[in-house]
């Protein structure tokens, strides 16, 4: 199935960046949300994304234009969805709410079309039992900022088909899970035998790696599925947190872990071991500002920055040298 046109329900933060990566990749794109002013943020969001990529030479002003001319706000569902290929929900995380979506939207797209939600928690079995088509129905769970996160999770349903299963692979540019198959990988888990029955499914091996392929074809790790910090609904890359606290001329090292939180699910927590000199010289709010930074330059989300650092004199580690999570958040999650 060729896929021409995407209508994306939601014009918010994540609806506008979904349709934003759409039509940078040569989609028409309907942007379809309930009220003018969210349509108008949607669109003054991706303008503002694609003005920085010309001031930062990732794109020419007339690229930049082309992708503007590929999408059409709309307020009515109809003519947003009627002649689309495929649509993708991106409402909020309400399942009485996207079950009403579902059933609309039966009543006005053509009988091929693919259905595509971007829960991050919500069943898709229970989503798609309420359309006509739990064949064409799949997850897909996009990371926030959408034009920088190149992470998609894709989730299947109970009856999602073989086939559209192969379709949101190829249009999410088998961006998600790292997913292995070859002959000669370990068939379990040395005297685990618990873990082994998650090891393999299908003849493929799940590694346990969130994973990326970038433009050159390689493939790139950014956390591990046990590591990564999940709050309100989206993911935060653990080493990128890391990563990102280490550039400072004042840490030694540094870990991140999620912390429970009642509104939030999980919060970052970043635990630092500062170089002796700066002991007693750097706060919370210094480092906090330093991350602050990077979200401003649009690489992690407002959200992604961490509310509490933990200062210590040493970070635990496993027998093979790394970062032993397992005992920090025992200790301070």
């Amino acid at each position: 199935m060729e896929i021409r046109k995407v209508c994306v329900l939601g014009a918010g933060l994540m609806g506008s960046g979904i349709t934003q990566v759409c039509a940078q990749a040569g989609y028409r794109v309907a942007m379809r949300d309930i009220e003018q002013r969210f349509i108008d943020g949607g669109m003054n969001t991706i303008t503002r994304n694609l003005t920085r990529d010309v001031e930062k030479g990732k794109k020419t002003r007339e690229e930049a234009d082309a992708i503007l001319k590929r999408i059409t706000p709309a307020l009515d569902l109809r003519e947003a969805a009627s002649d689309a290929d495929l649509v993708v929900e991106a409402v909020v995380e309400d399942m009485d709410i996207k079950k009403r979506i579902f059933v609309e939207l039966e009543e006005v797209v053509s009988r091929d079309c693919l259905f595509f939600s971007n829960t991050s928690g919500l069943s898709i079995t229970e989503l798609a039992s309420v359309t006509k088509r739990p064949d064409r129905f799949i997850g897909t769970h996009f990371f926030n900022p959408v034009p920088v996160m190149r992470l998609l999770e894709i989730i299947r349903g109970y009856e999602t088909s073989d086939e559209t299963l192969e379709i949101a692979k190829t249009w999410g540019k088998k961006i998600g899970k790292l997913i292995l198959r070859a002959p000669w990988l370990t068939d379990s888990y040395f005297k685990d035998p618990e873990r082994t029955k998650d090891l393999w499914k299908d003849g493929w091996l799940y590694t346990g790696d969130v994973a990326y392929i970038d433009s050159a074809g390689y493939i790139q790790i950014t956390d591990r599925t046990k590591d990564v910090i999940k709050t309100g609904g989206e993911w935060i890359s653990s080493l990128e947190l890391e990563n990102l606290i280490s550039l400072h001329d004042a840490v030694l090292e540094a870990a991140a872990i999620g912390m429970p939180d009642p509104k939030w699910g999980e919060r970052p927590l970043l635990i630092v071991v500062l170089r002796p000199e700066y002991k007693d010289k750097v706060t919370q709010d210094d480092l906090k500002n330093y991350m602050m930074k990077f979200a401003d330059e649009g690489k992690i989300p407002k959200y992604g920055v961490p509310d509490k650092y933990l200062f210590v004199d040493g970070i635990p580690k496993t027998s093979v040298g790394k970062i032993n999570k397992i005992q920090l958040r025992k200790l301070y999650g």
